[in-house]
């Protein structure tokens, strides 16, 4: 992602860069508009390609038996608040002292761990437009749906409070509070004498 208003996929990084200022909210409205509609029509052509796709579901995300919404809430905005957190600080934050050709591999890297974690307690969404595109065309609806909307929006806003953080000077005025050491050369320099008025007549 070279900027901000590069492409993204996932109306939940969208809705962050929209908290963030680094894209317009009308302009996010519209993104996640066409995210949620390319993922019904990539659905739709996947349910045509291959009709009976993971059993009619087309991969539809279901929390899997023997683990609770709660369980799969958590992991669902732990996980998208390390996908938020990654995009923020590789690809937007001016602080990043790293090329942001990098971006690229370390937030692929987070959707890896993201997967690596989820898959085998809910399919792993962290993204609302990846939930709703299957279950529109499968017409799989799960009475714990919710989760995977709420969770990754729960999730990115998680992350925001950090990346503002991290944009802040407090670590940096902490530092100079807390360090004896950081003594300003005006600090260190003695008060000049005031003449006295007898010697301003000499």
């Amino acid at each position: 992602m070279s900027s901000a208003r590069a492409v993204t996929l996932n109306p939940a990084v969208t809705f962050a860069l929209a908290c963030v200022g680094s894209l317009p909210f009308g302009q996010a409205i519209a993104n996640t508009i066409s995210q949620v509609v390319g993922a019904i029509l990539g659905s739709a052509l996947l349910d045509a390609t291959i009709p009976d796709g993971n059993g009619g579901s087309l991969g539809s995300n279901s929390i899997t038996p023997g683990v609770g919404y709660g369980n799969a809430l958590c992991g669902e905005i732990v996980m998208t608040g390390v996908l938020v957190a990654t995009v923020l600080e590789t690809a937007v934050s001016k602080g990043n002292v790293v090329s942001k050709s990098f971006a690229p591999l370390a937030i692929g890297f987070a959707v890896f761990c993201a997967h690596a974690v989820l898959l085998p307690i809910d399919g792993c969404s962290i993204n609302p437009a990846r939930s709703l595109g299957p279950a529109i065309v499968s017409g799989t609806w799960p009475g714990t749906f919710w989760v995977f909307i709420v969770g990754p929006y729960l999730g990115a806003m998680a992350a925001i409070p950090f990346y503002w953080f991290f944009q802040s000077n407090f670590q940096k005025d902490l530092a100079a509070t807390l360090d004896p050491i950081n003594i300003t050369a005006e600090d260190e320099a003695p008060q000049a004498r005031k003449p006295t008025t007898s010697e301003s007549e000499v």
